[in-house]
């Protein structure tokens, strides 16, 4: 009973916290890394757990941002109803401890939890449709994994901005770009330190995102057929310290970023699942 007051207290005063903040936003009071959404799939007729009510994006997705950063539902521009969810970054500096390792800055992230479980190889391609309000900065792809699908080596795999937007791109209308991440395409890299072969930890499976090097999945796959997909906290570098985010992550900036910064996403394709603007402008 007592664990279950203190959680409940913890959570009220987050949302107080962040309410006095929406308030009194010309004082300077940051979210210091909340996340407004468990990264939980809500079974039946059942809501998200939302710990911010702002926020309006589709059941299942869920805005991770890490201190002056966001995700929501916006109008686009393409018509006076349409609609598109919107990655922002704000120009700004925070105080450390936001991020996994260092760093002041500044990153959007979109989450997906529809996936926790799921494995590695029943993915499929990855697409999504983003026209960038600035340039400058590209949408990333990552995928929180499990690899061993036991909870006991969570890695990060991220398709970069260079690697989503060096080819493979159709323009969508409209001003946006339709990028694609298939498992089988050279685009991907682990966040922090390369992944080995658990046979022969002398064989670099997936490079560490430092370099230029990227590699498909293939033998990542092979080597841990297991792997899944997992709604987690990570040990990441640059991801949200101590904190849950879903498996299927769409980002924008990182722990260093103190720019401005937007993108909207319009559609996406995981595998044989689509998600449009068209259902989401229904709701």
């Amino acid at each position: 009973m007592r664990n279950t007051f203190i959680a409940f207290w913890r959570r009220s005063f987050s949302s107080l916290t962040i309410a006095m903040c929406a308030i009194s936003l010309l004082a300077g009071c940051g979210r210091d890394n909340k996340i407004y959404s468990d990264p939980i799939v809500p079974s039946g007729d059942e809501e998200p757990r939302l710990i911010d009510g702002r926020k309006s994006l589709p059941p299942g997705f869920f805005d991770h941002s890490v201190n002056q950063a966001s995700v929501e539902m916006s109008l686009d521009g393409t018509t006076d109803r349409s609609v598109a969810i919107r990655l922002i970054t704000w120009p700004e500096r925070n105080r450390d401890h936001a991020f996994n390792g260092s760093g002041r800055g500044n990153r959007a992230l979109l989450g997906i939890a529809h996936y926790s479980g799921r494995k590695l190889s029943e993915i499929g391609n990855i697409s999504f449709d983003a026209k960038l309000i600035v340039p400058a900065h590209n949408v990333e792809l990552l995928l929180v994994t499990d690899l061993y699908c036991d909870g006991s080596d969570i890695r990060v795999l991220i398709a970069d901005a260079d690697a989503l937007s060096s080819f493979d791109v159709d323009l969508a209308g409209d001003g946006y770009i339709r990028y694609r991440a298939g498992l089988n395409d050279q685009k991907w890299k682990a966040l922090d330190n390369p992944i080995m072969d658990p046979e022969n930890p002398a064989i670099e499976l997936i490079p560490d995102a430092s370099g230029l090097d990227a590699a498909d999945l293939t033998a990542l796959i092979d080597a841990y057929p297991n792997a899944c997909i997992r709604n987690s906290v990570t040990k990441e570098s640059e991801m949200p310290r101590e904190l849950p985010v879903s498996g299927v992550l769409f980002s924008l900036g990182h722990n260093m970023h103190i720019d401005y910064a937007g993108a909207f996403i319009r559609r996406i394709e995981i595998g044989t699942d689509v998600y449009d603007s068209s259902d989401w402008s229904a709701q």
